[in-house]
């Protein structure tokens, strides 16, 4: 994608809307405006009909039942309330323990903390090897496995791009009755997320890492589990109880329209996008041999991901000579202002200064051959300079 001369290689920290979302919400931003939670007027029904096809679809696409779909602001909330949500009845029955990956997303590991913090959680990491895959055997070999009450463990890693395998996975949780989660929202860009639904028992996504508008994700809750499930809010007792709150109805059929064009789409998507990948990282590293990827080099990656570790570079003055040219990032945009290496790129071996002359390409829907040929020219030249 080109704006103003500008090439947009960031996709893993936001995703432009796709015109064909925009065109889908226009009539609720304008005609169809109405509350769906209004009863009592055929404002309030035309809204209420046009939340309950679009969650109905979204639901068929995940392949779980409509009452299973919670409606929040976006995956940062969905992490929050799955985490939290599950707490408090488990309390009386003995269980606080929570288990994290060593990856996962800044609002899964400073909700998690925060409980720990509060002497209400004991926060348990699992490692991962250096290519951040978990340590599954950490996980057979837990000896208090029943004092879980949750393990958090995300499906696509958006820094370095892992894959991991989420079906394994929730087999050995099962074994030790442990309820899962996964923090999805990279996954649908990455994955057919189709059946990923029935490998766990709470499932976060957010809209915008999927060319969806911003402001808006879901939380899949099993229906096994939610008679163990409270709301962290309340006021309203909109969606059952468990998350109140006027939906916006526009957000929700942008988001609907989002994941059905990933679904028909996303297959020769990926494919084509991991392409581009693909030209990038080999064409660097035929120019400079040193150049490193962080993470898989195999199919296990999200196809649009390339974490470059450049040697002895510092990525962040890299980054800024590459503007206005390129958008790229040293990790996550979630943890953009914290000025430490990223914790991710440590987590997998990496040193200080290792992690420091690191940058993420992420690449999707609106590249194509011409920026990446770019993006290669640009790198090259300015790495020169050094």
């Amino acid at each position: 994608m080109i704006i103003n001369n500008r090439i947009y290689a960031d996709y893993n920290a936001t995703t432009p809307v796709d015109p064909r979302v925009l065109e889908a919400m226009e009539p609720y931003q304008s005609s169809y405006f109405g509350n769906p939670h209004s009863n009592s007027h055929s404002f309030g029904w035309e809204a209420r009909k046009a939340v309950d096809d679009a969650v109905g679809e979204i639901a068929q696409i995940l392949r779980v039942d409509c009452d299973e779909i919670i409606i929040t602001s976006g995956a940062t909330e969905s992490n929050n309330l799955a985490i939290q949500g599950m707490l408090p009845r488990e309390l009386h029955e003995g269980k606080n323990h929570l288990l994290i990956g060593a990856n996962e997303h800044s609002s899964i590991r400073e909700c998690a903390y925060n409980l720990q913090l509060q002497k209400r959680v004991s926060a348990i990491s699992v490692g991962v090897n250096n290519e951040g895959f978990i340590i599954e055997d950490q996980i057979s070999q837990l000896s208090d496995a029943q004092d879980y009450y949750l393990a958090s463990i995300e499906a696509v890693n958006g820094e370095i791009g892992t894959i991991q395998d989420i079906e394994s996975i929730h087999n050995i949780l099962q074994t030790r009755s442990i309820p899962f989660h996964t923090d999805a929202a990279q996954a649908p860009a990455a994955i057919d997320i189709s059946g990923l639904a029935q490998h766990c028992e709470l499932m976060s996504l957010s809209a915008h890492k999927v060319y969806g508008p911003k402001g808006i994700g879901l939380l899949y809750i099993s229906r096994e589990i939610q008679d163990r499930f409270h709301p962290i809010m309340y006021g309203g007792g909109q969606q059952r109880g468990l998350r109140p709150g006027t939906i916006p109805v526009p957000l929700v059929i942008g988001f609907k329209e989002a994941l059905r064009i990933v679904q028909r789409e996303g297959g020769e998507e990926r494919r084509k996008i991991a392409d581009l990948r693909n030209q990038v990282i080999q064409a660097l590293r035929d120019s400079n041999p040193e150049i490193r990827l962080n993470g898989p080099e195999n199919e296990r990656r999200h196809p649009g991901n390339a974490n470059i570790l450049l040697s002895d570079i510092d990525a962040e003055d890299f980054l800024l000579r590459l503007q206005p040219h390129i958008a790229a990032s040293t990790g996550s945009a979630c943890t953009s202002g914290i000025p430490e290496p990223s914790r991710v790129l440590r987590e997998i071996g990496l040193s200080k200064s290792e992690a420091a002359s690191s940058i993420r390409l992420c690449f999707g829907r609106f590249n194509n051959v011409q920026q990446t040929v770019h993006i290669i020219d640009l790198i090259e030249r300015f790495m020169n300079q050094y």
